[in-house]
């Protein structure tokens, strides 16, 4: 996994490192919906893969990462949400 340091700058380490999980998450097994590269990965699926920050601090930076257009989520299938890196 590969930490953004530009994204770090912009909105914090908390999310550049949630951000680099979704992208690493997309690049081993993403899904193409509408064209771009989606996951199905939620803040539990996150927190399993980045242990040492707290499932509630993965949601808000998720929050973050939506406000400030670096990611975008999706409800494709069934309840569970898709996120791309934009």
């Amino acid at each position: 996994m590969e930490i953004d340091i530009n994204i770090a700058k912009r909105v914090g380490l908390n999310c550049a490192i949630v951000y680099a999980a979704i992208k690493q998450g997309i690049e081993d097994r993403g899904v193409s919906f509408e064209g771009h590269p989606f996951i199905q990965i939620s803040a539990h699926d996150i927190h399993k893969e980045v242990d040492f920050i707290s499932e509630r601090t993965i949601v808000r930076a998720l929050k973050i990462l939506e406000e400030n257009s670096l990611i975008e989520s999706k409800f494709f299938v069934g309840h569970k949400k898709w996120r791309r890196c934009i």
